[in-house]
């Protein structure tokens, strides 16, 4: 497909999704010294966001799920 913003062709697009991940903190700082995997929750109903991987703008309304 075109990407109606930036009008390049594209194979792939960004789906963004609420998920969360674990980060665990430097003991007596506030800085993270790792993370566990990404937690996906709900992914399929809950995509927050569609984006062009060329232009970054958001193409939610040009893409079918």
């Amino acid at each position: 497909m075109k990407c109606p913003k930036c009008k390049e062709e594209i194979s792939y697009v960004r789906v963004y999704s609420e998920c969360w991940q674990k980060g665990y903190l430097k003991e007596g700082t506030n800085a993270i010294k790792g993370y566990d995997p990404v937690q996906m929750e709900n992914v399929l109903i809950d995509t927050t966001g569609i984006t062009c991987p060329e232009c970054g703008e958001d193409i939610s309304d040009s893409v079918e799920e």
